[in-house]
């Protein structure tokens, strides 16, 4: 008998993190999910652990050894996955025990997917912190979309942000596996691109029936020092394509045309945003993609590399060199981005929301006291009755 969840990991080189995720999610008392682990690690390491120290009918674990590509190692994991929905995390993530009562009530009413709009967010201890737990605000609500509508106001807002249109999620986010088999069935493959989040969401938009959002997380997302998240923060995904590990094993990889060659988290977002686009043949007017968003995002992220992105983004838009109302739109977009995350930072600091408050706890050593501390703030008995109570709306965004 299959199991109900997947939840799947793709991991390489985090092995000590990966290890306490791993025994974390093991700890769990609910035996109706398997954990999938396809590791690309340079050495035996992790492997050797298991087998020594782990003994769980509940955990599947392959060893790929390199070269490998990050989205040939996502594509692996899905393939070893076995459960009727699909959950995937990074190596330094965690889940609520809530996601199970979430899943048996999407297995129940026959739906696709399940879109949380939020989830904790824990920050490891490194060299500026003792382990942190950010909380976020959440409130009780639920409700429908039909996300290929919303695919269009992704392009147009430059495919930043992009979670904000509720878009299905497998990163993060519950997904049925026989859509993920459809995908597959259409391309030859689950994940391309060099983003599998976005490709995913995209490429599930086309084939999910019922999407359902929730305003409460079900899931932990950590970042370890290692984490690409704090390399972000840290303005190191920038600078020259040729230097972005995305490609790292994928010599014959083809960038679109409509994206600016540079590196950045904007521009790998928006390449695979548009690779999942056609190859899913949704229909959308690429056109309007909106480049100089991408170029305010990636300014903000890395002022160093301003005059390098912007010399890219005009060879890509044509044009010689940059004009009044280009550098205008420009500014523009980059206060508005700025605006926006501070807002978003105002939000997580004010106390609001029916469900929980605003927190966050300092010297939280691992992800396993994160799961300890978020399984008592949302309660199984709390979420049975949000999930009981819905009443089927709908609405765009």
């Amino acid at each position: 008998m299959k199991p109900l969840l997947s939840i799947a990991i793709a991991t390489k080189n985090r092995v000590p993190y990966c290890i306490k995720t791993i025994e974390t999610i093991l700890g769990f008392k609910n035996y109706n999910f398997e954990l999938v682990i396809q590791d690309n690690t340079d050495t035996f390491e992790l492997g050797e652990y298991i087998k020594n120290n782990i003994s769980d009918s509940r955990l599947k674990y392959n060893y790929t050894p390199p070269p490998f590509s990050s989205i040939a190692n996502f594509n692996a994991v899905l393939d070893l996955c076995s459960g009727e929905y699909v959950c995937l995390l990074g190596d330094d993530d965690g889940i609520i025990e809530s996601i199970f009562d979430v899943v048996q009530w999407a297995d129940n009413e026959k739906i696709d997917s399940v879109c949380p709009r939020l989830f904790v967010n824990y920050i490891w201890p490194n060299d500026s912190t003792n382990g942190r737990l950010v909380i976020p605000n959440s409130s009780e609500e639920i409700w429908y979309n039909h996300p290929e509508n919303n695919l269009q106001d992704l392009i147009d807002d430059g495919i930043l942000l992009y979670t904000k249109f509720n878009l299905p999620k497998l990163y993060h986010g519950i997904i049925k596996k026989s859509c993920l088999d459809q995908i597959k069935d259409h391309t030859g493959y689950y994940l391309g691109g060099l983003s599998p989040d976005i490709y995913a969401s995209i490429a599930l938009s086309a084939v999910v029936k019922k999407n359902v959002i929730i305003d409460f997380p079900v899931t932990i997302a950590g970042a370890c020092p290692k984490s690409t998240t704090v390399d972000n923060i840290q303005g190191k995904h920038s600078g020259d394509l040729k230097n972005a590990p995305h490609l790292r094993d994928k010599p014959d990889y083809i960038w679109d045309e409509f994206v600016p060659e540079y590196y950045s988290v904007q521009t790998i977002w928006a390449d695979s945003a548009l690779h999942s686009l056609k190859e899913s043949n949704i229909k959308v007017d690429l056109k309007r993609l909106n480049r100089l968003k991408i170029l305010a995002g990636a300014i903000n992220d890395n002022k160093s590399f301003k005059k390098y992105f912007t010399k890219k983004t005009l060879e890509n838009l044509n044009m010689e060199k940059a004009n009044l109302g280009f550098g205008l739109k420009l500014n523009y977009y980059r206060l508005l981005l700025l605006l926006s995350n501070n807002l978003k930072r105002v939000k997580n600091i004010i106390p609001s929301g029916k469900m929980v408050k605003a927190k966050r706890i300092y010297n939280v050593i691992d992800i396993f006291e994160c799961s300890r501390i978020c399984n008592e703030i949302y309660g199984s008995h709390d979420v049975k009755s949000i999930l009981s109570n819905f009443k089927g709306n709908s609405r765009k965004i």
